[in-house]
């Protein structure tokens, strides 16, 4: 796709037009056509590619559910133990 030299716009058929500069994520190794993802301090993050965008309640609710299933492996752990110990 080529843009205007005069503004942010698609080619109008003025014969001046460049053509848009491709980006390689750095996370992926992929070219970027809409966003990349940085970070307060620049650090890039991703792009649509690789990343994903998540409501709060949604990051919140697997979180939750990452802590229940480290819990279940640790009282199945425990309990597979305790079955094998010889008193």
């Amino acid at each position: 796709m080529y843009i205007c030299k005069s503004g942010n716009r698609e080619c109008d058929g003025c014969g001046a037009c460049q053509e848009t500069p491709t980006y390689i994520c750095p996370v992926c190794g992929e070219e970027v056509f809409e966003t990349v993802f940085v970070s307060n301090d620049g650090e890039v993050l991703g792009c649509d590619n690789c990343a994903q965008i998540k409501e709060p309640y949604e990051m919140a609710e697997a979180e939750r559910q990452r802590i229940e299933d480290e819990k279940a492996d640790e009282d199945f752990e425990y309990w597979r133990e305790k079955r094998f110990e010889v008193d």
